[in-house]
């Protein structure tokens, strides 16, 4: 059976007041359109040139932003679950 340790180092205990603050988060940048989804692809693009960001990284990020745009066009044709169900909606009460 394993052996507990029962002995209690206060010196060897995390001090939460001596850590110091957290760094700052970055602020996040809304992407409420095809214009902001367009400018952070944009600026990944030029961080991948520049060697600011690693590879892999960046080509998550365009591929979810990617993603974002065809959600953005969905809306935007009326093909999404919402407008599909609405349209439902609105043929069940004209019967």
């Amino acid at each position: 059976m394993a052996a507990i340790d029962t002995d209690d180092d206060v010196e060897s205990r995390a001090d939460a007041c001596s850590a110091g603050d957290p760094p700052p988060r970055k602020r996040r940048k809304p992407l409420n359109s095809l214009e902001d989804v367009r400018a952070e692809m944009t600026r990944i693009y030029w961080a991948l040139r520049h060697d600011e960001m690693p590879q892999d990284k960046g080509k998550t990020l365009v591929y979810v932003l990617g993603q974002v745009v065809q959600v953005f066009k969905a809306e935007q044709s009326g093909e999404g679950e919402l407008a599909a169900l609405l349209n439902e909606v609105r043929e069940r009460l004209k019967k």
